[in-house]
């Protein structure tokens, strides 16, 4: 970085991240046609993180602090953050060398106070990991997408450093869907700008949320939904009734079919319970969702037989 000041601020949360800390931080670094600072803050390691960022001397700004966990990282990055604008970049992922300088280049030009791209997911196979771009969200129909889902990760946008102190950075009260809440308080204060490139990475190397906590992520991602909502009244009643049950219960719906088809109906059958209680049903939903009141190893021996006569079938 020139004596300048910056125009982007970089912050890296990392805790008992030895494997990969070295490959982000690199990345962050490697970043052209931009003035930039790569903030570091290593969140309570215990591994050898703390030693493989010493390595990189004064190129970065290393925060060394008692674990308060990712949102807290990240926010103590943005207290330190000298940029106009910042990028979260967690310590297992990358960018491409561009990012940086053309999401810069969309904020400048659009006026807009977020910017986000493309993706690709590394590590895993099947759909999932060919390379995605999504849509755009800046149109008529922006506060239900935004609230719908979360409709990038983390390190796939640059965001106005002001506007994300104004929100108060990341909730440190949840342990998923911080980011999540983020980008929607974010997302609906100003206008959103896409660039329709992939140029961010992001590694599966653990087992998946969805898959070993399926259903815990999707009830907060549920109650993140209503605590957004119960903050903006106002949105909730442009979105009406129906918009916002479609959001909410439409969503989760959805999550609680992908746990059902994948078998996985101990997460099931509570998503299902929870669209149960809120009368948020389709046709043909109560014959699969009402067996979630029964025992489990009732419902267990249902599925199964219906399986094994599908197999019979076929």
């Amino acid at each position: 970085m020139s004596g300048k000041a910056p125009e982007v601020s970089v912050v890296i949360p990392c805790y008992n991240a030895e494997a990969f800390v070295a490959e982000a931080v690199g990345s962050a670094l490697g970043q052209v046609g931009v003035r930039h600072e790569v903030i570091v803050v290593d969140d309570g390691s215990t591994d050898a993180s703390a030693e493989i960022l010493a390595g990189f001397g004064d190129r970065i700004t290393l925060i060394r602090q008692e674990n308060r966990g990712e949102g807290g990282a990240r926010n103590r990055g943005l207290k330190e953050a000298q940029g106009r604008f910042v990028a979260f970049l967690d310590a297992d992922d990358w960018w491409s060398p561009t990012f940086l300088r053309e999401m810069l280049h969309a904020l400048m030009d659009s006026g807009a106070g977020l910017a986000y791209c493309g993706w690709q997911n590394v590590g895993i196979s099947g759909p999932r990991a060919e390379p995605f771009v999504p849509p755009e969200y800046e149109g008529d129909n922006k506060l239900f997408a935004l609230l719908e889902n979360t409709r990038w990760p983390v390190h796939a946008a640059l965001v106005d450093l002001a506007l994300a102190r104004e929100i108060g950075g990341f909730a440190t009260d949840l342990r998923y869907c911080a980011d999540f809440l983020f980008w929607l308080e974010v997302g609906v204060r100003t206008r959103i700008v896409r660039v329709p490139k992939v140029l961010a990475y992001y590694r599966h190397h653990r087992p998946d949320h969805l898959s070993t906590a399926r259903a815990d992520w999707a009830l907060a991602h549920l109650e993140v939904q209503k605590r957004f909502l119960r903050r903006h009244p106002e949105l909730r009643d442009r979105l009406g009734r129906a918009g916002v049950r479609r959001a909410l219960y439409g969503e989760l719906r959805r999550r609680a079919y992908v746990a059902y088809w994948g078998r996985d109906l101990r997460s099931a059958r509570r998503l299902f319970r929870r669209l149960l209680a809120a009368g948020y049903l389709r046709r043909g939903d109560l014959r699969r969702m009402l067996p979630s009141l029964l025992p489990e190893t009732m419902h267990q021996w249902m599925v199964g037989m219906a399986d094994r006569s599908r197999t019979v079938s076929a």
